[in-house]
């Protein structure tokens, strides 16, 4: 059975919310078993719609031999969030295909809940990845975006910072009046994500993201190695770009940070959260026809010592995983300072 939505969308001329405006619809197909077990995420949402960014890159980084993507619990969580909020969701990914963080799916560093739906298949995020979109399918339909979420992973520092096309996606959605969010190592997005008034998102705004301090301690070595390939970590990101930083006190908790239209969140303990924010934020949006200045609403990056969600343990027990779309490692290109 196929479901068609009719999307709220962000008027580009206004910049304001229009839930008239309706451009070519997209179509979501729901499976029986994920209306059968999980019918509270499979009705008709017709808010609007929200992109859910993937990294593209599969890279072995564990000292298992597992390999990194995108980090499933960061995903699951805006989905799941934005589609009982009345949210369409989306997933695009620069190449049109993505791999799931193995560490992030089974093993201590997994949240349980993220293990359960991973094997779970009725579960609808299985529909959503059953079709990533590639940035070029979407660019035209900018309009009916009412914001972006990107997922983490340390796959995203890999292929993040060169992904052009995402990059010109994002930036169209914001420059219509979208809500832009980034969690963990999403934030490698905004290296060089320029606006269409010239200026870099993330300039002269607060941000956050997966703290360095906590890059060696997940994974002994990376940082020396990530200086030798010319990789940035996500600190290093928002300073080259002209954000201003924000450390949370407590790395492995809970802690946000909105400016503006633009949400970061620090880990997977955060993910959750920050989908809660754009979620009130695209429901007051929504509620005063986008005329609202989101500098008002209040939020006070609030941190949460939550270390038994964290999904950051050491654990190196075998996985057995079948990702959606596997595609050959390439070499990494470094990036521009």
């Amino acid at each position: 059975m196929s479901y068609t939505f009719n999307q709220s969308a962000v008027d580009t001329t206004q910049k304001k919310f229009n839930p008239n405006l309706n451009k070519d619809n997209f179509s979501w197909e729901y499976s029986t078993e994920s209306r059968k077990n999980w019918p509270n995420l499979c009705h008709i949402c017709d808010k609007g719609m929200v992109l859910l960014v993937l990294s593209s890159n599969k890279q072995q980084i564990y000292p298992d031999g597992k390999c990194t993507g995108f980090h499933f619990y960061e995903l699951l969580m805006p989905f799941e969030q934005l589609t009982k909020a009345g949210y369409k969701c989306i997933a695009v990914s620069e190449t049109g295909q993505a791999f799931v963080d193995e560490k992030s799916i089974e093993g201590s560093m997994a949240e349980k809940y993220a293990t359960q739906v991973w094997k779970d298949k009725s579960h609808p995020i299985h529909d959503l990845l059953a079709r990533i979109y590639k940035p070029d399918q979407l660019m035209d339909k900018i309009p009916v975006f009412n914001g972006i979420y990107t997922a983490g992973g340390h796959a995203c520092v890999y292929d993040l910072p060169n992904a052009m096309s995402l990059k010109k996606l994002v930036a169209g959605i914001y420059d219509n009046g979208g809500i832009c969010c980034f969690v963990c190592h999403g934030p490698a997005l905004l290296h060089n994500l320029t606006l269409g008034n010239g200026t870099k998102l993330v300039q002269g705004k607060n941000a956050t993201g997966f703290s360095t301090s906590m890059e060696d301690k997940m994974i002994p070595g990376l940082l020396e190695k990530w200086m030798k390939e010319n990789i940035h970590t996500i600190e290093n990101t928002i300073r080259l770009n002209g954000g201003n930083w924000k450390e949370p006190s407590n790395p492995m908790g809970e802690f946000t940070v909105f400016d503006g239209r633009l949400g970061t969140g620090v880990n997977p303990a955060s993910a959750k959260k920050l989908a809660d924010e754009m979620i009130m934020r695209l429901d007051k949006a929504m509620a005063t026809g986008g005329t609202i200045d989101y500098n008002k609403i209040t939020n006070n990056n609030q941190i949460t010592n939550n270390n038994n969600q964290t999904g950051m343990g050491m654990d190196k027990n075998n996985i057995n995983s079948n990702d959606f779309a596997e595609r050959p490692n390439e070499p990494y290109k470094p990036m521009a300072q």
